[in-house]
């Protein structure tokens, strides 16, 4: 779990207020939908798990709303994509530091993880490559096997 303090409340609002000053609509869905990404616990879900907790707190949408809304939060670097091979698309705020996620092949449970042992290795080999002449514009580093309840 990634754990960082925050003042959650304070960083939603800079978020609505952003939206607001790039002239675009502030609906119930979506402060619901950044709310969601926007908990002291760092919220990983899926598109199913949003339109589920949305129904749970009583806004029931379609399946395409929540995928615009999830796109129009991508676009303004709200959220972002995790990269993990389960098949489903996942997203989580794009406001926590770059970090990586062990994921159990076998109930698809996801958490991040500390790599700052690597963060030095990392730096020194991303400057290899720049030296190869290629530019790196993100990097992923996931581990996959089975959970403590899944073993």
């Amino acid at each position: 779990m990634l754990h960082i303090m925050i003042d959650v409340e304070h960083i939603t609002n800079d978020i609505f207020a952003r939206i607001r000053s790039k002239g675009k609509k502030l609906t119930r869905i979506r402060k619901a939908i950044i709310r969601m990404f926007n908990v002291p616990a760092h919220a990983i879900l899926t598109a199913t798990e949003i339109k589920s907790n949305l129904k749970a707190s009583g806004l029931d949408v379609n399946k395409t709303t929540v995928y615009r809304e999830l796109q129009f939060l991508l676009d303004n670097s709200i959220i972002g994509e995790v990269s993990v091979k389960t098949g489903v698309t996942h997203y989580e705020s794009a406001l926590y530091p770059h970090h990586h996620h062990i994921t159990c092949n076998s109930c698809g449970d996801i958490k991040d993880i500390h790599t700052r042992e690597l963060d030095n290795s990392m730096k020194k080999l991303e400057k290899k490559i720049k030296t190869q002449g290629f530019k790196v514009s993100e990097h992923t580093l996931e581990f996959y096997g089975l959970c403590s309840k899944c073993k």
